[in-house]
């Protein structure tokens, strides 16, 4: 892992337990808070366990139109100039126009 990864690690655990504490507290089957963008033309589903702190992007990968998890994308959507926020119902239709489905929420 490079350095920019494990500094950005770092600072999103300080972060976690700032907002949230212990991690070993929180609730396994608590239903995770989204929010949806774009990426240039990419839809990106961002889950959420405490308010601004994100814990999972799902991407869509063009090749399989298919979801895939790539948590770099949590960095991506705060420091990407193309990154457009949207609601779930523009982020469903993107997909289903592309031939994929939406993944199901966690």
């Amino acid at each position: 892992m490079d350095k920019d990864s494990e500094d950005f690690i770092e600072a999103f655990e300080d972060k976690l337990k700032a907002e949230i504490g212990d991690i070993d507290d929180l609730d396994d089957d608590a239903p995770l808070d989204y929010t949806y963008y774009l990426i240039g033309e990419k839809p990106v589903r961002i889950g959420y366990i405490a308010p601004n702190v994100a814990v999972i992007a799902e991407v869509l990968n063009f090749e399989t139109n298919q979801f895939e998890i790539d948590n770099l994308y949590i960095h991506k959507i705060a420091s990407s100039l193309d990154s457009i926020k949207i609601d779930k119902q523009e982020f469903t239709d993107i997909c289903l126009k592309r031939g994929a489905k939406p993944p199901p929420e966690q």
